[in-house]
């Protein structure tokens, strides 16, 4: 963790099992009840299928509505709500960016794997708004 003083906010969740660090979650939001602030060390990517609401990551707040993904770095504090009584339906991925490393040295895992993983690369919130024009 970033900042020792959030080591309380650990998800003790498991994420995956011994043959893939990895799973898939379908959420629904409707207050900040439901969710509730966290961190962990895998790798979070949503994708919000209806309704309106904010994410909050490492204490920066963000507005996100059908369409839009969020990537979520190893041990960034975060956690979402609904922004009415609407629900907030989402899906989301978590994973060890670990599985991605090669048991042989390349480039592509020496710089791009080890960057994500060491937190060097700062991930972005896609509006679906960018893609209008595609």
């Amino acid at each position: 963790m970033k900042n020792s003083k959030y080591v309380d906010l650990k998800e003790k969740k498991t994420h995956g099992d011994f043959d893939i660090f990895m799973d898939i979650y379908e959420g629904v939001s409707v207050s900040a009840k439901d969710n509730y602030l966290h961190w962990h060390d895998e790798m979070e990517i949503v994708y919000i299928h209806s309704g309106t609401g904010k994410i909050h990551v490492d204490l920066k707040e963000y507005y996100v509505k059908p369409n839009d993904l969020i990537f979520i770095s190893p041990t960034s504090l975060h956690y979402m709500s609904s922004s009415s009584t609407e629900e907030l339906k989402y899906e989301a991925i978590v994973f060890d960016l670990s599985m991605f490393l090669s048991s042989k040295l390349d480039s592509s895992s020496s710089i791009f794997i080890k960057s994500l993983i060491n937190d060097k690369i700062l991930y972005p919130i896609i509006n679906s708004d960018n893609f209008k024009n595609y």
